[in-house]
């Protein structure tokens, strides 16, 4: 399922920001350090270059063909450029959905 949702080098990165992992005594702390890493990323303020370093990152590994086909790759793009541009204050969201509903992947349920 993980190798579904993301890229090689996005697993790559998510190995090593979880190596900590090893640590912990049982499932159930890993557990923990999970939520609260997870809740420490939701509350950080995301930076404007954050999403063009992640573009040129999924469009490296396209072009490298380690990322699958030419609509996984804009997919990927698009919804992170949705992502990012709803974070940002001042913008009309129902907008930004209509302008990006026939750009982004569907979602399942």
């Amino acid at each position: 399922m993980a190798m579904d949702k993301a890229g090689f080098s996005e697993m790559k990165e998510l190995r090593e920001q979880f190596a900590a992992f090893d640590l912990c005594a049982d499932k159930r702390a890993a557990a923990i350090f999970g939520y609260l890493l997870a809740k420490e990323e939701a509350n950080a303020e995301p930076a404007d270059t954050d999403v063009y370093d992640k573009v040129c990152a999924v469009l490296e590994l396209y072009e490298e063909g380690s990322y699958g086909d030419v609509t996984d790759a804009a997919d990927k793009v698009f919804s992170m450029i949705y992502k990012w541009l709803n974070n940002q204050e001042g913008l009309d969201k129902e907008v930004l959905k209509e302008k990006f509903a026939n750009c982004l992947p569907p979602v399942d349920g």
